[in-house]
């Protein structure tokens, strides 16, 4: 039986594959999932994800202290910070996000993205939408800037 990818599992790959990604040193912080990595001549406080989508899940853009980088497995959104996924090995500058062919449950993390940054191109699509599937896609909008009940995701 093959073990689905946890966040355990990412901080592992993480430190294997920190020279093939051009990560020049890994500092712990007091949260077990996010790190200062200095690369490419910089140094940023780092969060670390499964997806991209997570970021809007898990809400931190509500969060006080925002990573300026967040490392992740696979990049699904639009965010408003820089991406560095280990599954492609590319880093994603912020606000860009792989294209969409059609739409799906894979893409729909994207246009949920792009509408949360304020995207024009974003809002551009969902008027292009069915009206039930819009009012939707505003609904989660609405629900994702608001923070939940319970104890927030520690950054």
């Amino acid at each position: 039986m093959e073990k689905s990818l946890d966040r355990e599992g990412l901080v592992v790959m993480l430190f294997q594959q920190a020279e093939h990604l051009g990560i020049k040193e890994i500092q712990a912080t007091a949260s077990p999932f996010s790190f200062h990595l200095r690369f490419d001549g910089r140094e940023a406080y780092t969060l670390l994800l499964l997806r991209s989508s997570d970021f809007w899940h898990f809400r931190v853009h509500l969060a006080s202290v925002r990573p300026a980088l967040l490392v992740v497995w696979e990049h699904d959104s639009f965010l408003p910070v820089d991406v560095l996924s280990i599954k492609t090995g590319g880093l994603w500058s912020r606000y860009t996000a792989p294209r969409i062919e059609k739409r799906s449950r894979y893409t729909a993390g994207i246009l949920l993205g792009r509408l949360m940054c304020g995207d024009k191109e974003g809002y551009q699509m969902l008027n292009d939408l069915p009206a039930p599937t819009r009012y939707r896609y505003l609904a989660r909008v609405k629900e994702l800037t608001k923070r939940p009940r319970g104890r927030p995701l520690k950054v």
